[in-house]
């Protein structure tokens, strides 16, 4: 497992997430990116997202965790935070009318989450460490009874993916996502000050390789991650990011 993975309800987008504690992810959570409302679906929610226009960041409350065949990570620091040279929509809530979605979810453009600290729980004399090639993650908003985020982890090798590298006493390597579309990684979201994105085992795709002692089985696994994101304002932080109808 992974522990530090990405710095009233609807749906928000991000680029970036999560770092994994373990194996990414998917975790979130972190800064929310560019959100735009994404083509409309039947029967689906209206969500708001606010303020327009503002500027996101995504940091991990406490340590994050993602677990492999019974494998865990551990990650203290995870964070998505706008960069100095990014794209104007990065980490952005759509100006209006683009925060607001009749029929459907709000998306946008989040800064890769990074995340630090890491370690292989219970196994000694043993580092783990998370890359994330730089890019950003897509990211879906849905206002409901919960409100969901859902954060789409770019496949490995690709701008935006993760990796973790075991070293010391055990070894291995884990990509995350080692499919060919985005995978998705959904949590739900408590409104507050800050409001906060939630992973409870969010399950995530992971493919290992070089495998031995105290590291997960060679092959592909269904991975779960658990984290917690504070979701802060960072144009003003006086006014709470929100998700409503």
């Amino acid at each position: 497992m992974l522990e530090d993975m990405m710095h009233d309800t609807d749906r928000v987008h991000l680029h970036s997430v999560p770092r994994l504690a373990a194996v990414g992810s998917a975790v979130a959570v972190g800064a929310l990116a560019l959100l735009s409302a994404s083509p409309a679906q039947a029967q689906q929610n209206s969500t708001t997202i606010e303020p327009a226009g503002h500027y996101l960041g995504a940091t991990q409350d406490g340590a994050g965790t993602f677990e492999v065949d019974g494998s865990e990570i551990s990650c203290d620091t995870s964070e998505s935070l706008r960069g100095d040279g990014d794209p104007e929509e990065i980490n952005q809530i759509p100006e209006a009318p683009d925060n607001h979605n009749s029929d459907g979810p709000v998306s946008g453009v989040l800064s890769a989450p990074v995340f630090e600290d890491c370690e292989v729980v219970g196994v000694p004399l043993t580092s783990a460490d998370i890359t994330t090639t730089p890019g950003t993650w897509d990211i879906e908003a849905t206002h409901g009874d919960p409100s969901t985020i859902t954060l789409f982890i770019p496949p490995a090798g690709e701008p935006g993916s993760l990796t973790v590298n075991v070293s010391g006493l055990s070894s291995c390597e884990i990509e995350v996502n080692p499919g060919d579309e985005p995978a998705a990684l959904t949590g739900t979201w408590q409104g507050g000050d800050p409001g906060q994105l939630v992973f409870d085992t969010a399950s995530v795709p992971v493919e290992v390789t070089e495998s031995n002692f105290g590291c997960p089985d060679g092959g592909e696994h269904d991975g779960t991650f658990d984290s917690t994101y504070n979701i802060t304002n960072e144009t003003d932080p006086n006014q709470p990011v929100t998700i409503t109808e």
